[in-house]
């Protein structure tokens, strides 16, 4: 039927080769096992041709891998899910990852010890859903941007892609690293000319910043 698609498991860089062959999406393990502690390889991996990323099934859980809470630490789960919501390809989420359950269930079981669930983590899941459902996100042009050092060298830690569109405009910024983490965002290319101001809303707590346009030719410093 027109509406199958084929994704394909697949690993050892046979990515690109598969999706010759046509399957639709093909697992990004790359991308999964960089995100353990790699800022580096995350953002050397996103640098891959668009077509090829566009075709990337992204997961932080599948029915093989260890539950994300316990593969990356619940602290790093909301950074990471806006990482993986966020990027081009397909977002793949799996049963029970939305309230963070920890107990991998292995393939040949059909139980498993029930676990409350985190009400916060799925919230925050829920609201993240809300806000990438715009299209923006599935049919806008996706860059990836360079953060540049501000006055240490924590940038390394921070990775900052752009969605746009001829109406709307979403910048994302992540954090990988363990601590708090400062550069400088390269958005000026994307910025209305003139010497106004430019206005940025957070859309997961509301928050609003005013910036200088002339600043953001300076890299529009983020912490």
């Amino acid at each position: 039927p027109a509406d199958f698609l084929w994704m394909a498991e697949v690993y050892w860089g046979m990515e690109g080769a598969l999706q010759a062959l046509g399957f639709q999406y093909t697992y990004d393990k790359v991308l999964y096992d960089r995100l353990k502690g790699d800022a580096d390889g995350v953002r050397a991996h996103l640098t891959g041709e668009l077509a090829w990323q566009n075709r990337m099934a992204r997961f932080l859980e599948n029915h093989d891998e260890e539950r994300s809470v316990a593969a990356y630490g619940r602290e790093r789960i909301p950074a990471l899910m806006v990482l993986i919501a966020t990027l081009p390809g397909l977002r793949f989420y799996h049963q029970g990852q939305f309230e963070g359950l920890s107990i991998h269930l292995p393939m040949p079981l059909n139980a498993v010890k029930p676990e409350a669930p985190d009400t916060a983590l799925a919230a925050q899941y829920e609201k993240l859903l809300r806000v990438t459902d715009d299209p923006v996100f599935h049919e806008g042009d996706w860059k990836l941007l360079e953060v540049a050092a501000d006055s240490d060298a924590s940038n390394a830690s921070l990775l900052a892609w752009r969605w746009k569109s001829a109406s709307d405009y979403r910048l994302v910024i992540v954090n990988l690293g363990a601590g708090t983490a400062q550069g400088r965002v390269w958005v000026a290319h994307d910025a209305p000319a003139g010497n106004g101001k430019v206005v940025l809303s957070d859309a997961l707590d509301g928050q609003v910043y005013e910036r200088s346009r002339a600043d953001l030719d300076h890299g529009l410093y983020v912490r």
